[in-house]
C-alpha cells in the first residue's frame, strides 16, 4: 500500500489511454480473443515509447547487467505463482471441456519456474538470495489481479492469460537482449530459451484463443468486463517492466531487493 501511494505521486502515474474497442453485440469467445490480441498491439503503440526496452538493449547507462538479472528474477517470481492463478479458475463450476483444458494448462505449467531459476543462477544470482528477496510490488499486484479474476470472472481471466505468455507472433525481447548484450555467455539463458521453446510447442501463446473457444458465445456486458480487465492487466504488465527501469537504471538499485523500502525512491 505504501509503495502504491508513493508511486501514485509520480509524473508517470496517470493512466494510459487506449484506442477504442467497441463491443456492441454478443460474439464468440474466439472472436473476443482475436480482437483483444489486435487491441493489445494497438494499445502498446498508443502507450508511446517505453524506457525499459531501450535500457535492456544498451549498456550506455552502465546498468545492463543488473537490469537483465532483475528481469529474470521477476520472471521467476511470476512464473512461480503461475499455477496458483490457474488453480483458482479450476475450482469453479465450468463446462467439462473448459475445466479439462484448464487442468491441462495447470499440469503443463507445473515446474516451469525451475527454468527461470536456473537462468537466474547462471546469470550470477545466488539461489538463497533469490528465495529471500522480494518481487517488485506491481508484479505481485499483477499476480493478485490474475488470481482474483481466475476465481471471480473466468472469461476475463481466460482472455488475459495470453498477456503473461506473450502475444502470438511477438518476439521475446528479454532473451534477445541477453544474446546481444556481450556481457553474458551465450549459454547464460539457455534454460529460459528452452522454456520459451517448450511454451511454443505447448501452444501457450495461443492459450487465450483455446480457452475462450470453450467459453462459447459471450454477452456484451461480459465482453466489456473482459476488455476492461484485459486493458488493466496489459497496462500493469507494461508498468511492471518500466518499474525495473526506474529501480535499476534511474535509481541504480541492485538486482535483488530484500526490504519494501528498497522499492521506494532513494
Amino acid at each position: 500500500m505504501l509503495w502504491a501511494l508513493v508511486r501514485s505521486k509520480g509524473k508517470d502515474a496517470e493512466r494510459k489511454t487506449f484506442p477504442e474497442l467497441l463491443i456492441e453485440r454478443p460474439d464468440s469467445g474466439t472472436n473476443l480473443a482475436l480482437r483483444l490480441e489486435r487491441w493489445a498491439i494497438e494499445s502498446l503503440q498508443e502507450f508511446g515509447e517505453a524506457s525499459f526496452p531501450k535500457a535492456l538493449n544498451s549498456n550506455m547507462h552502465g546498468c545492463q547487467e543488473t537490469l537483465i538479472q532483475a528481469v529474470y528474477a521477476q520472471e521467476y517470481y511470476i512464473t512461480d505463482r503461475f499455477v496458483d492463478l490457474v488453480s483458482n479458475a479450476m475450482t469453479l463450476r465450468l463446462s467439462p471441456p473448459l475445466k479439462k483444458l484448464l487442468r491441462r494448462y495447470y499440469s503443463e505449467e507445473m515446474g516451469h519456474e525451475s527454468y527461470e531459476l536456473r537462468t537466474c543462477i547462471q546469470l550470477g544470482l545466488e539461489e538463497d538470495s533469490i528465495h529471500r528477496s522480494l518481487p517488485v510490488p506491481i508484479a505481485q499486484l499483477l499476480c493478485d489481479m490474475y488470481t482474483y479474476l481466475g476465481g471471480n470472472h473466468v472469461v476475463a481471466y481466460c482472455a488475459a492469460a495470453t498477456i503473461t505468455e506473450g502475444l502470438p507472433g511477438q518476439p521475446n525481447i528479454i532473451n534477445e537482449a541477453v544474446a546481444n548484450s556481450g556481457i553474458f555467455d551465450e549459454q547464460a539463458n539457455e534454460s529460459s530459451r528452452k522454456h520459451e521453446s517448450l511454451n511454443e510447442k505447448l501452444a501457450h501463446p495461443y492459450i487465450s484463443r483455446l480457452l475462450l473457444a470453450e467459453c462459447g458465445e459471450q454477452s456484451v456486458d461480459t465482453q466489456k468486463t473482459a476488455r476492461d480487465c484485459y486493458g488493466l492487466l496489459l497496462e500493469m504488465t507494461w508498468r511492471a517492466w518500466e518499474e525495473l527501469h526506474y529501480l535499476h537504471v534511474l535509481q541504480k538499485k541492485p538486482a535483488l531487493s530484500f526490504s519494501m523500502k528498497d522499492f521506494l525512491p532513494s
